[in-house]
C-alpha cells in the first residue's frame, strides 16, 4: 500500500491520460486494480469519478468490462449511492451472464444481495446471496464464497436464527482460514 501511495499521481496522470485518449480498456484495467487501494483509503469519489468518466466511453467489447462494473458498484455502494451502484451491479450481473463468466456473476450477485440487505428486503437479499454462493462454488471463489456466508450469516442472525448464524460463520471462517484471507477472519 506503501508504494501505492507513492505514485498516486502517476496513477491519476495515466487515468487522466486513458480519459483523454479514450484508451478505455487500459483505463478501466487500471481503476480495477485500484479498486482495493480507494477502498482501504477511502478515496471513492475520486474512485467513482474515473469509472464513471471511463464507464461513459466504454463499448459492450470492452474486455474486462464486467470486472470493471463490479468494481464501480462496489465504490458507489461505498459511498453511499446505492442506486447507481445497483444499476453497475446489475449490468456487471447481465454482463456475466452473457459471457458465461461465473465469477463476475457471483460478485455482482453479492453485491446485489448487500444493497437488498440495505434496503430492507432481506428475503431478495438472501436469494441473491444463495445465487452468489453456488455461483462463487462453481468459479471456486473462495474469497467470494466466505464473503457471501458471512453475508448470509448476518441476515440469520437478523432473523434471529443464532443456530444458523453461527453455523454460517464457522463455514466461512473455514474457508477464509483455507485461503488465508486475513482480512475475512477477523
Amino acid at each position: 500500500m506503501r508504494s501505492l501511495e507513492a505514485d498516486q499521481e502517476n496513477f491519476r496522470r495515466a487515468l487522466d491520460h486513458s480519459v483523454e485518449t479514450g484508451a478505455v480498456d487500459r483505463g478501466l484495467r487500471l481503476a480495477t486494480a485500484l479498486a482495493p487501494f480507494w477502498t482501504s483509503h477511502g478515496n471513492w469519489k475520486e474512485a467513482c469519478g474515473y469509472f464513471e468518466e471511463l464507464l461513459q466511453q466504454a463499448s459492450g467489447d470492452v474486455p474486462h468490462l464486467g470486472q470493471a462494473l463490479v468494481a464501480a458498484g462496489s465504490m458507489f455502494l461505498l459511498r453511499g449511492d446505492y442506486d447507481r451502484s445497483e444499476a453497475l451491479l446489475e449490468g456487471a450481473h447481465t454482463w456475466a451472464r452473457a459471457a458465461g463468466n461465473v465469477d463476475i456473476l457471483a460478485q455482482s450477485l453479492s453485491g446485489l444481495g448487500y444493497i437488498a440487505f440495505r434496503r430492507s428486503r432481506q428475503d431478495e437479499a438472501e436469494a441473491l446471496w444463495t445465487e452468489a454462493l453456488d455461483a462463487s462454488r462453481k468459479a471456486g471463489d473462495s474469497r467470494v464464497a466466505a464473503t457471501v456466508l458471512r453475508s448470509l450469516a448476518i441476515s440469520a442472525g437478523a432473523r434471529g436464527d443464532q443456530q444458523r448464524c453461527a453455523e454460517l460463520l464457522e463455514e466461512g471462517l473455514a474457508l477464509a482460514s483455507k485461503g488465508r484471507d486475513e482480512q475475512l477472519r477477523r
